[in-house]
Order: structure tokens, then C-alpha cells, then sequence
């Protein structure tokens, strides 16, 4: 066996900017000899790779050093070395000094030098890259299995095209599509988008932001069927190309849960109403007779002395009196019964509890004594002010039935306080520390005992007789009370009465809306309006406030014969006030055709009922504003400089 080389000779290669390649190469480098398998020399590379001293390297052999972690693949290295001369992209794991494992990618070539065969191996650490490569690959099908089997639709479509590149099984189900028909198909040659304006409106607000979260929208599945969505996505770059990742979520099944629920909740208000309502009409004719009376005897004093310019004064005030009663029994009437949408908006409690009061005064036994107590200032709240007549309502009623017949008291208070305590029926209140109010409804009736407390919020559980009522009514007050996020809390004992206490959190400020002054009432400097209404009364009585106004005043009875008097060229009216319901023309027919023709013409509308004309729907027609019957100078004076200055009053 020849002796080893010179480590130091062999390193000394005639030219020497290889041997600085060979000693700053970031791989590993050794050179042995062919035929005993002795280092002759390592770099640095190298040393740091296995661990070991280039002194406890140099003479010896691989095999000596237990580097190979499988000996064969030494074996089969050396056969590639001596039948081809190289190897290239060797995979071999080599064993460190500290016992430790790299995998590693070997290339080697024999070459001679000095007269003696020896193998150059340049040695890569792959251990990193394989490791990175492995947890990717683990990563890539986590996200894949998670893409595949979220129960959501996930979807990568162009942004431009709106062609999708990929998607899960969940976008097939949700849409209803085999995979072979959504390939290479855009959303719109799908005609997945209900309106396809929504897509573009969504490409627009996803450059500008970059990314949405819930958005919901309407879609088409594959077999025509609309649904409702829920979308969520961002910008991505896929293939070189932008594109829209989105996750899809169908809630077309919530949202027609959502709105049964709705309706059914709104047929239980419904049903509730039409008892109530029973219960008050002998107790309205009752008042409005009085009322009537009260005009009647006061009118008929007046005609008996017209020459007392003072006790007409005095019975002109007590029919205004009356005239504004009966005004107000109508207008809770019809609030009560009115079918509309939720609207709240801040008001001061006091107006909804008074007013209901109203009509219980009317519907009531005189039997039973109403007690009533407010703060002196306004105490506001953002509510409904129907839904807040109707809980006062219900309670009123309620109350009545527990006093039955007998003579009894009813009392309703208004009390601000900061925290309320847990409700003996088991409600409690919420936003506890913040501000509220409480709506106090005692009655010396009956009571309850602790089982019927316990139900009595329950749909259809009463403890009426047959044919006195549904149930419906707390069940009511208690869905109202909390879709306001209140509270109702309810002690009662057996022959001590009943208290009901409802609390609903304060706002600061002061409530929306609100009457002007008589001083400050606006007037006209000469302005032309259009007077239409089928009673000469209602005319003459609207021309002569107009006129005192100050504004110029044409009427008519026919709307027929109002419509005549517009000519082609330029509108002769700066403002039309019409009523809705009159002969041949209602007031929507005169409304749509002075608009058609004079779209920026005002036209006010004077009603005492609207059916189901909603505000919504008049202001499509062009009604700018609606006036409730009886008139008043004032509300008729605002309402005409509000419509002249463009300031529409229809939400």
C-alpha cells in the first residue's frame, strides 16, 4: 500500500486560485485516495459539516470515522466512481462526530494527481432544505385538505374575468355545478351574480381596500334558484395573475328563518291589536260622544248670543278643546292599528304613555280610578312610539281585566333611575349602570300567583275564560321590551295587585321632532300654490289660512279640472297640496302627473288616512310631505315652507 500523499503538498495546486476555491467553498470538499479511501485534504466546509478537526480527518478513512450512516452506499459510491469516473445528485446520510444525522447530495470525480488515483467529493447539506421542503409539502396539503373539505364555498376567480381557476367541493354543492361545467367559466357566463353590478361594485371596493368581510349579496344557483350569500375575500396573486380569493357562505335558509320569524311575530302583534282594539270601541264611541256633545252645546250657545263677543270667545275655546280631543282619539287609533315598519328614533316617553292613556280613559269601566305621574322634563329614549303606546296599551288592558269589574285603581308612573334589579320573573335588565327609565303600570286587582308568574310571558297563556282573549298580549310587551333592550320585571301577589315594570335605557339630548312656536310660524312672500280637494270646506278653509300667510292661492274641488290649469310651457305653481282621496283622480294620480311633467315641483298631500300608501311609497310618486288631517295652521305653515325651500320631510 503507497504511503499517504502530503497534505500540505496536495494542497499546493499549481494554481492557486483553486485552492482558494477549495477552501472557501460553501460545500463540502475532500479529497481521498482511490485506493486505500485515505483523506489526503478537507476544507473548512467540510469540517464544519461532520464536526470533526481537519487533523482528526487527514489519514483516515470514511469507514474509520463511522461517517456513513449505511455503509452500502460507500459501496455503491466507489462502483459509480470506477466504472463511469463521476457520480452527480448522490442522496447518502452521513453521520456527524456528535452522532447526529445530515442528509446529504454528493458529486464526485476521479482524477489524478501526482501519479496516484483520487476521488474529489463536493458535498451539499440538504437536511435544511428537505426539512423546509417536507413541512411545506405538510403545509400545502393541510390547506388543501382544508380547502377541499370546508363545508363553505372557496373559490380563485380573475379579478378582471371573474374566470375561476379553482374551487372546492363546497362551491359545487352550494351552487349546484359539476366541476366539468365550472372549469374555465366566468361567474357571468355562469350567471351566478343575481345583478351583475354587484361583482363590479365589488372589484371597485376591492381595489380601493383590498379585501371584505361579510358582505352579503344575492346569487343564482346552477338550476335558477336565488339565494343569499355571505362573502368574504381579498386580493391574491395566483399564477402571475390577480385574482379574488373569496369563501362563500349560504345563508339563504337563515335569512327565510329570520323573516318567518318576523311575520310571525308580526301576526302575534296583529291579533293582539284586533282584541284590543275590541275591547276599546264602546269605550271611543262613549268619548267621541261626549266630545261631539260638548261641540254641539257649545256651538249652539254661541248662535243663542252672538253678541256676547266674550262668551264666544270662551265657547269657541272649549270647541277647539273638544275638536283637538277627538284629533288625538283618532290618532291613536290609527297608530295603534297602523301595520308599519320598526322605526325608532329619540322621544320624549312622556308623548307615547300620555297619549295611550287616552284611549284607556275611553275603554276603561269609570269604575276604575287612573293615576298618572311623569317627570316634569322630558325623558328621552330611542324608541318606536307606536310599539311604546302599544306595551302601555296592553298593560292598561291587562290590568283592567284583573281588577274585573270591581272598583279599582290604576296607576302609571315614569321613573328615571341609574340600575334596576333582577326581574322576580326571571328577565333581567341590561346595560347594567347605565341610565335608564322605568314605566311603572300598578293595578289593585287580583294578583298572581307563582306558577302563573312563571308564564305569563309565555305565547298564548292567559287566564282569561274562553272568548275574553288570545294570551298574546304579554308575550307582546315582553318581544317589544327587549327588541327596544329593555327590560320587565313583574310583582304580584294574590289579592294584593299587580305591578309591571318596564325599563328602557335613557338617551341624552332632547327628542327628535318637536312643535314649533306660534311666533315663529314661517310665512310666504307671494308664492303660488294649488289647493285640490274634493270638500269646498277643507278649500276655503286652506285658502284662507294660505292667504294669511302670505302666499297666493288658486283651489279646486275636481282634480281634473286642477290638472287643466297647468300649462306646457313653465309651471304656473310654485306648490301643489292636494288630498288623497277624492273623485275621479285620488291625490297619487295628481301627484305622478305633475311630476311627469314638472319633476321638480313640490307637491304636499292632506290626508286622515293613507291605507296602505306608506311614506316609502308616496315619495316615489313625488309626495315631498304628508299632512294628517285635522289641519292646523301651524303644521299647515311648516309643511308648505319646508316643501317650497326643498327640504322633504318623507324619510
Amino acid at each position: 500500500m503507497r504511503d499517504p500523499i502530503n497534505s500540505e503538498k496536495f494542497s499546493g495546486c499549481p494554481d492557486d486560485r483553486y485552492a482558494k476555491a477549495f477552501a472557501v467553498s460553501p460545500d463540502a470538499i475532500a479529497v481521498s485516495d482511490m485506493e486505500t479511501g485515505c483523506y489526503l485534504d478537507v476544507n473548512t466546509s467540510f469540517e464544519r459539516l461532520l464536526g470533526y478537526k481537519r487533523e482528526e480527518i487527514i489519514g483516515h478513512t470514511s469507514i474509520t470515522l463511522g461517517i456513513w450512516a449505511d455503509p452500502n452506499d460507500r459501496s455503491r459510491l466507489m462502483e459509480g466512481l470506477r466504472t463511469q469516473g463521476s457520480v452527480e445528485n448522490f442522496l447518502a446520510v452521513a453521520r456527524r462526530s456528535d452522532g447526529g444525522l445530515r442528509t446529504c447530495n454528493l458529486a464526485g470525480s476521479v482524477v489524478e494527481t501526482e501519479g496516484r488515483l483520487c476521488v474529489v467529493l463536493v458535498v451539499r447539506d440538504l437536511t435544511e432544505q428537505l426539512a423546509t421542503e417536507r413541512a411545506l409539502t405538510k403545509t400545502a396539503e393541510r390547506y388543501a385538505k382544508l380547502f377541499q373539505s370546508s363545508p363553505d364555498a372557496i373559490a380563485v376567480t380573475e379579478m378582471e374575468t371573474g374566470r375561476l381557476l379553482e374551487f372546492n367541493e363546497g362551491f359545487q354543492r352550494i351552487f349546484g355545478y359539476e366541476r366539468a361545467m365550472l372549469s374555465g367559466k366566468t361567474t357571468a357566463e355562469l350567471r351566478l351574480w343575481a345583478d351583475p353590478r354587484d361583482r363590479e361594485a365589488l372589484v371597485e371596493t376591492l381595489k380601493e381596500i383590498g379585501v371584505i368581510r361579510e358582505a352579503e349579496f344575492a346569487m343564482r344557483r346552477g338550476d335558477g334558484r336565488a339565494m343569499t350569500i355571505l362573502m368574504s375575500g381579498e386580493i391574491i396573486e395566483f399564477n402571475g395573475v390577480m385574482c379574488l380569493l373569496s369563501v362563500v357562505r349560504d345563508v339563504t335558509e337563515q335569512r327565510q328563518g329570520e323573516r318567518r320569524e318576523a311575520e310571525l311575530k308580526e301576526q302575534l302583534q296583529r291579533v293582539q291589536k284586533l282584541e284590543a282594539l275590541g275591547t276599546l270601541a264602546g269605550g271611543v264611541a262613549h268619548d267621541f260622544n261626549n266630545i261631539l256633545t260638548a261641540i254641539l252645546a257649545y256651538t249652539e250657545f254661541t248662535l243663542m248670543d252672538p253678541g256676547d263677543a266674550e262668551s264666544v270667545q270662551e265657547n269657541l275655546r272649549e270647541v277647539r278643546k273638544a275638536a283637538l280631543r277627538a284629533r288625538d282619539l283618532v290618532k291613536q287609533i290609527l297608530a295603534f292599528s297602523r301595520h308599519q315598519k320598526l322605526e325608532r328614533v329619540p322621544i320624549d316617553l312622556r308623548v307615547p304613555v300620555r297619549e295611550a292613556l287616552v284611549l284607556l280613559r275611553s275603554s276603561l269601566p269609570s269604575t276604575i280610578e287612573i293615576e298618572d305621574s311623569y317627570p316634569s322634563e322630558p325623558v328621552v329614549v330611542v324608541a318606536d312610539p307606536g310599539q311604546i303606546h302599544q306595551v302601555v296599551m296592553n298593560l292598561g288592558t291587562n290590568a283592567a281585566h284583573a281588577i274585573k269589574g270591581n272598583p279599582g285603581r290604576l296607576s302609571v308612573r315614569i321613573e328615571p333611575v341609574r340600575r334596576t334589579e333582577v326581574a322576580s320573573a326571571g328577565y333581567s335588565g341590561r346595560g347594567e349602570g347605565q341610565q335608564r327609565v322605568v314605566i311603572s303600570v300598578a293595578d289593585t286587582g287580583c294578583g298572581m300567583d307563582e306558577d302563573t308568574l312563571k308564564r305569563i310571558f309565555e305565547p298564548f297563556f292567559t287566564t282569561k275564560g274562553h272568548g275574553e282573549g288570545t294570551g298574546l298580549g304579554l308575550s307582546v310587551v315582553h318581544g317589544i321590551v327587549h327588541a327596544h333592550g329593555g327590560s320587565i320585571e313583574v310583582h304580584s301577589a294574590l289579592g294584593k295587585g299587580s305591578e309591571f315594570r318596564v325599563t328602557l335605557p335613557l338617551r341624552d339630548g332632547m327628542p327628535a321632532g318637536g312643535e314649533a312656536r306660534v311666533d315663529d310660524m314661517p310665512r310666504g312672500t307671494g308664492e303660488r300654490i294649488l289647493v285640490i280637494d274634493d270638500e269646498d270646506s277643507i278649500c276655503e278653509l286652506a285658502r284662507r289660512f294660505l292667504l294669511r300667510l302670505g302666499y297666493r292661492v288658486s283651489t279646486y274641488t275636481n282634480p281634473v279640472d286642477a290638472l287643466e290649469s297647468f300649462v306646457a310651457d313653465a309651471p304656473p305653481f310654485d306648490l301643489v297640496l292636494t288630498d288623497f282621496t277624492m273623485p275621479h283622480l285620488t291625490g297619487v294620480d295628481v301627484a305622478r302627473r305633475v311630476t311627469e311633467r314638472y319633476p321638480n315641483l313640490p307637491v304636499l298631500m292632506m290626508s286622515g288616512y293613507t291605507g296602505a300608501w306608506t311614506q316609502d311609497r308616496l315619495k316615489k310618486v313625488g309626495v315631498v310631505h304628508l299632512i294628517n288631517k285635522p289641519l292646523t295652521l301651524m303644521g299647515l305653515a311648516e309643511a308648505v315652507r319646508d316643501g317650497l325651500l326643498g327640504r322633504h320631510r318623507l324619510p
